[in-house]
Order: C-alpha cells, then sequence, then structure tokens
C-alpha cells in the first residue's frame, strides 16, 4: 500500500497511485502528480513506471535537468526502446543532441517495430540532422542492421536516407530515397528530399523533376515551390524561378524564405527596387531575420543610394545581434606570437580567395599563430591549399554562434577578423559577442558591418579617405600604404595577345561583371559611350546571360538609350576560368560597373591587358576601382564623373597604339607594382595588426584591469531546441543567401 498525506486517499495500491498520478497528469496538475510519484518512489525506488511519469512531470514543471536525470536511470534500470526515446527526446529539449542522436539510435535497434520511435528519430534527423554531420556516419551502420532485422521497414529506409543525407554522402542519400517509392512511400515530401539531395550533387535535371513530383502530389506544399524558384535559377531560368518563388508566396504569405528568395532572383536581374521591397518585407513580418538583413544591406549598393540612411539601416541590423559581452579576457600582454583568427564562408574557390590566399601564403608564423574558422561544409583545391597554410584549422559550419563565440574565446583569440560582412554565408552575429578582444573586418564587403563591437575595418586611403574618418561607419580604419587588395593571378593563364581593334578595325568594349551590377545609371553611361563612338562594339558577358531572356533583357535597354542591337554582342559561359579570361582577347576596352564597382573582374581585365574605365563615387563601393588604378599608376582611367567617363572611353578609343603598348606591358607593370607584392602587402598588414594590438594593451595598463580567467558562459554546440512534433522532410539549401 502507498501512504499519501492528509489532503489524498490514505492508503492506496501501487496501480491505484499510479492512476491517480496520472489523472493529475491528465489535468495538468503536475505538482500534485509529482508529489503522488515522489511518495511511491519513497516506497519502491526503482518503479519504472513511477520514475518515467515523474519524470514526465518534472520537465512540465521546468525541472527538465531532473526529469533528464530520472529518464537516464529508467535506461539503466529497464533498457528498452521506450525508455531510451524518453531519454533522447528529453535530452532533444536540452539541447544535448549529440547524446539524444546516440538514444535514437539505441531506441530504434531495441525496438524496429514500433512506429512512433521512428517517427520522432526520422523529425529528429529533420531537425538537428545538419548539426550532427560528422558525427552521423558513427551510426549509420547500427541503423543499417535494423535494416537487415526488418529489410522492408519503411521509416529504417527514410532514416538511413536522411543520415546519409544530413552527413553528405549524397549519392548513397539518393540511393535511398529512390528505395522508398518502392516501399509505398510516394509522399511530397519524399520528393522534396530527393530534389534537395539532387541539388546539392548539382543533378538539376533530376533535382527540377523530383520538385515537380513533390507540388504535383501536394500542390498547397510550400517547400518545392520554394526549391524549384533555386533549381531554375541555377539552371538560368530566371522567369521560372520567380514565377514559383511567387508561388509559395501565395501559399503562404507569411512564409520569410519565400520572400527573401524572391528578393535574391529580383536582385540578379537588376530589379533592384523590387528586390528590396521583398527583403523589407520579411523584415515587416520577422524584424529579426538577421539573414534578410544582411540581404537588404548588401542589396542597397547595387543602385545609387543615400550613405545617411544606409548607415542608419547598418546600425539598426546591430540592434538585432547584442549578445552579452564577456567581462573579461584573458590574453596576455606580454611578447609573444599573436593569434590571428580568420573567419569566412569563403575558403575555396571564390573572389574572396584570390586576394586572400597571398595573405596568408606570406604571414610570418614566427610572431603569428593563425587560425581559420571554415564556415560551410565542403571543400575543394582552394580549401586544402588554406588548410594547409593555417597553423590551426577549425570547420564550425554545424555550430551555433554562440558555440562558436565560447570556442574563439578559449582559443585566445587576440585579434579575430570577418571576411565576409553582410555577404552570403556571413557569421556577423558571432561578432556580437566579441570572443576576442579585437575584432576587424576586411575584404568581402565594401561598407561597415554596423556593429560597435567590430574594432577596425583594413581600407585604404582611396576607398575610405582620411577626411571621411567617422562619417558613415561603426568601425575604426586601419588604412594599408597602396591599395587594400592583394592579387594573385591563376595558373596557366592565356596570353594577352594583340588587342583586337589592330584586326578589326574598330573599338571593342567590354564588360564582364555580375549582371547584378549593371545598373540602370552605368547602362545610361555605357549607352552614351557607343553614342560618342558610332562604330564600336560592346560585348557583354557574365553567367546570368546562359538565360536568353537576360540577354533580351540588356539589349532592350540598349535600344531604349538609342543603340542599335546590331553593336551588342554576348558571350556564353566559359566553365574553366582559363575559357572564361580568353573571351578578353575579343575587348579592347572594358567598362566597369557603377555603383558597384567591380574587384576580381577589374584584376582578371588588367592582366589580361585590358585597360579599365571606372567611374567614381561618393562611397568605399564605388571607389574601388580608383584603389586599384590609382595604385598602379592609371589615373587616366578613372573619371569622377559620368561626361568624364564618356571623355576618357573617347580619348582612350582614338589611342589604338596606347591600346596595344598596355596590352604588351600591363603584367610587368603589376608584377612590380604593392598590388601583387604579396610579401611586402604581408608585412604592412601585419603591422597593423601588432599597432591594433599593442593599443589594446595600452589601454588595458591605462585602464588598470586585472586579466583574469573568466571564461563565457556554456553554451550549447548546435541550434535551440526544439520539440518533437509531428515528422516532416525538409532540408536547407547551403546555396548562399537562399533559405529552403
Amino acid at each position: 500500500m502507498i501512504h499519501l498525506g492528509r489532503d489524498e486517499i490514505v492508503n492506496l495500491t501501487l496501480d491505484d497511485a499510479i492512476k491517480l498520478g496520472v489523472k493529475f497528469q491528465q489535468e495538468n496538475n503536475h505538482e500534485k502528480a509529482a508529489a503522488i510519484y515522489e511518495q511511491i518512489l519513497n516506497v519502491v525506488p526503482d518503479n519504472v513506471s513511477a520514475l518515467s511519469n515523474l519524470a514526465v512531470s518534472l520537465i512540465h514543471l521546468g525541472r527538465l535537468e531532473l526529469g533528464i536525470q530520472q529518464f537516464a536511470k529508467i535506461t539503466e534500470l529497464a533498457p528498452s526502446g521506450d525508455a531510451f526515446m524518453n531519454f533522447a527526446n528529453a535530452l532533444v529539449q536540452g539541447n544535448n543532441f549529440p547524446l539524444a542522436l546516440e538514444n535514437y539510435v539505441k531506441a530504434v535497434e531495441l525496438a524496429p517495430e514500433h512506429l512512433q520511435n521512428h517517427e520522432n528519430f526520422c523529425n529528429f534527423l529533420t531537425q538537428h540532422g545538419d548539426g550532427l554531420a560528422d558525427l552521423l556516419p558513427n551510426f549509420i551502420q547500427k541503423v543499417a542492421n535494423v535494416l537487415k532485422k526488418v529489410p522492408q521497414a519503411k521509416y529504417v529506409n527514410i532514416e538511413l536516407a536522411l543520415m546519409y543525407h544530413k552527413s553528405f554522402n549524397l549519392d548513397k542519400a539518393i540511393e535511398y530515397y529512390k528505395k522508398l517509392p518502392k516501399l509505398g512511400i510516394k509522399t511530397a515530401e519524399l520528393y522534396n528530399q530527393l530534389g534537395l539531395a539532387c541539388l546539392f550533387k548539382n543533378l538539376l535535371s533530376d533535382a527540377e523533376n523530383a520538385f515537380l513530383q513533390s507540388a504535383k502530389l501536394n500542390p498547397n506544399f510550400i517547400s518545392p515551390h520554394i526549391n524549384l524558384g533555386i533549381c531554375y535559377e541555377m539552371l538560368s531560368k530566371h522567369q521560372k524561378s520567380i514565377e514559383h518563388a511567387l508561388k509559395a508566396i501565395e501559399i503562404d504569405p507569411q512564409d520569410v524564405k519565400s520572400y527573401n528568395n524572391l528578393a535574391n532572383l529580383y536582385k540578379n536581374q537588376t530589379k533592384i527596387d523590387e528586390s528590396i521591397r521583398c527583403y523589407q518585407k520579411v523584415l515587416e513580418i520577422d524584424p529579426n531575420h538577421v539573414q534578410a538583413f544582411s540581404n537588404l544591406l548588401l542589396c542597397y549598393h547595387y543602385a545609387p543610394y543615400d550613405r545617411k540612411e544606409v548607415f542608419e539601416v547598418h546600425k539598426k541590423y546591430a540592434t538585432i545581434c547584442q549578445a552579452e559581452l564577456p567581462k573579461s579576457y584573458s590574453n596576455t600582454c606580454e611578447k609573444r606570437k599573436l593569434r590571428i583568427g580568420y573567419v569566412s564562408p569563403d575558403f575555396k574557390r571564390h573572389s574572396v580567395a584570390f586576394f586572400f590566399e597571398p595573405i596568408i601564403e606570406n604571414h610570418d608564423h614566427e610572431k603569428f599563430e593563425i587560425y581559420g574558422y571554415h564556415l560551410i561544409k565542403g571543400e575543394d583545391r582552394f580549401t586544402a591549399r588554406f588548410k594547409e597554410l593555417m597553423d590551426k584549422w577549425i570547420p564550425c559550419s554545424n555550430w551555433s554562434t554562440p558555440y562558436l563565440a565560447q570556442r574563439i574565446y578559449e582559443d585566445k583569440i587576440d585579434i579575430l577578423i570577418d571576411l565576409s560582412g553582410h555577404t552570403g554565408n556571413n557569421r556577423l552575429p558571432l561578432f556580437a559577442h566579441k570572443p576576442a578582444p579585437i575584432q576587424m573586418t576586411y575584404l568581402g564587403y565594401p561598407d561597415t558591418t554596423g556593429l560597435s563591437t567590430v574594432d577596425y575595418r583594413i581600407v585604404d586611403q582611396y576607398v575610405e579617405p582620411p577626411e571621411e574618418d567617422g562619417l558613415y561607419t561603426t568601425e575604426k580604419p586601419l588604412r594599408v600604404p597602396h591599395s587594400y587588395f592583394c592579387y594573385t593571378p591563376i595558373e596557366k593563364c592565356p596570353i594577352t595577345g594583340d588587342t583586337p581593334a589592330l584586326k578589326n578595325g574598330y573599338i571593342t568594349f567590354g564588360s564582364f561583371n555580375n549582371y547584378a551590377k549593371v545598373s540602370d545609371t552605368i547602362v545610361d553611361v555605357w549607352a552614351a559611350v557607343l553614342k560618342a563612338i558610332p562604330t564600336s562594339k560592346f560585348l557583354l558577358k557574365n553567367q546570368a546571360l546562359k538565360d536568353p531572356d537576360t540577354w533580351q533583357h540588356f539589349k532592350g535597354r540598349m535600344v531604349e538609350r538609342g543603340i542599335d542591337p546590331h553593336r551588342l554582342h554576348y558571350s556564353k559561359f566559359e566553365k574553366s576560368t582559363q575559357d572564361h579570361l580568353r573571351v578578353y582577347q575579343k575587348v579592347d576596352i572594358a567598362l566597369d560597373s557603377f555603383p558597384y564597382n567591380g574587384a576580381t573582374t577589374t584584376f582578371e581585365a588588367l592582366w589580361m591587358g585590358v585597360p579599365v574605365v571606372t567611374l567614381v563615387g561618393n562611397a568605399h563601393v564605388s571607389r574601388v576601382g580608383k584603389s586599384i588604378l590609382a595604385t598602379l599608376g592609371f589615373d587616366n582611367l578613372i573619371a569622377n564623373t559620368a561626361d568624364e567617363f564618356v571623355t576618357l572611353c573617347q580619348t582612350l578609343a582614338k589611342d589604338v597604339k596606347y591600346i596595344q603598348n598596355f596590352r604588351q606591358t600591363i603584367r610587368e607593370k603589376m608584377q612590380k607594382s604593392p598590388v601583387m607584392d604579396a610579401k611586402t602587402f604581408t608585412r604592412e598588414l601585419e603591422e597593423l595588426y601588432q599597432r591594433a594590438w599593442n593599443n589594446w594593451c595600452e589601454n588595458q595598463s591605462n585602464q588598470h584591469e586585472q586579466i583574469s580567467e573568466q571564461p563565457i558562459e556554456q553554451l550549447p554546440q548546435t541550434q535551440p531546441k526544439s520539440t518533437i512534433k509531428k515528422v516532416f522532410f525538409g532540408l536547407r539549401s547551403n546555396k548562399p543567401n537562399y533559405c529552403v
């Protein structure tokens, strides 16, 4: 018999006492239920039912840790599929996803016939598998062994498909997804998953078919339409991309992912006003959507904008990234190697890598210890090279921002450097935590971060002239002596050859810039150039032109400005960089974009012997061309007004001898210039690092601060908790800037 308190029945059998506890739980009176179970356990300490029910009530009462302890005890007393499943579910609520994974696997091993266990495990993999990509391969064989016991088990096949997918073994994931229809699973969610795996493998036609099948099976399922928008963009079918993004919004007018993706699509089509409105709609629905906020800030730079207004938006971004700062740092100021941490999603084949690789190759490892925090999954030969050159390489694509901040703090990084700004896959919210005493931003983004916790921005006198110090930026400028770019051309670069005007008898202007940068402002100027030199022609080249509609769009813009379409030509997309650069052999003079100047494109044109004419604006983003050309001594290619731009092009077009000489001598000139003197550039950059560090140490001394070990509060490695719900198959795309 169980003896209860005076307010309850005095004596009950064990079964009746448990039933009474259950009654209170059903009435949501967990305090009374917990009290009953505790009294039961005083009499029968190892009663599994009482332990289990008590754990449930404790969790409802907010005593999560005690509830988890109870479930853990049950797995020892009476190990079963249900016991491990309950323990795993509780661990999910406690954000212990690695241990939850281990216990979900034990649950399906012990009870492969229990449908609810499989549903919970599938849901867990869908929601949290991305953060466990490195651990999943350790458990795949155990789940595969379950499949040997029950070969037709539908959910085990789903689990294996998800585990392979989340651990980026996409070939095996596709293999298992394709088995599921034969097992009677023909759901919209399944085909959406299959489409995503194919999309990641760049099997675009297969991805398209899978997404279309998903949409057919469930016309109101939003995910395949979101993903078709991305798929068609990758296939350069831009109008279809927009149609499916709009369809997704029709299905759910409050879906922020759809508006964010539609904004990206509009931006790529130079529809900047429409793009901005869509990003603003995202922030209207979800004011704390950091990705859309960064996308909006980047988008402003593709058309003329008000610097003061956009600066205020940058500062507003900072308000949604606020975080608790460390009370102190354990970094010591005695003479030693400085620990420099670079944070980037672009340690791969990317324009940022072309400028960062020569720096990382020339760092002085006697004075600096270099850490690389790699923010995305996947590697290429550039990634392998960066790993080789770093002293410490930390792949952290699946880590939560607080956990990464904790790791950087524990690594005792002295200077932490962001290489992305507000570009795709950035992790700027990390810098709001200030895990390092000094933080900087460099290279990836032509404007302020807006974060007061970022101390410095590495620039030069051209993009950020000293007279503008303190204006429109939250960081202090750290200026390198010349251009802030350090360039290394690709290996096996094609020859420059002769300027084509010698053979053609006319000048060919060209632009290979990203089509999103081809604003109406610069189209006006380009049209004026072609009118001023009536015999000239124009060659446009960029990836967006794979879509015939984009070329027609550009031609239409030029025809509206009075240009004969027969003077306009485009070049198809080239997969290899060598073939891409070889197209410059058809161009005499390159025209820079505005207001978003080119950087990599400008260097490539120059290296291929093509002079680049740039138009300078009133902000960093439209002074990049000046930074490059002024450092090389080509002030004659820098225009300060649209009229001056046209005049410079006229003057240049008349002097084919100059253009030919430029083509034959530019490589030697670049090699002897600061923009390709990687050793000197890196020493100058390191001097800036050392100066910033000395200033920090001096400030610590002046403030008489006691440097002590006081770590940031430990935080979970992966993303915040999510309760177990009905199983749903949906993965996130790792394409830059898109939500899936």
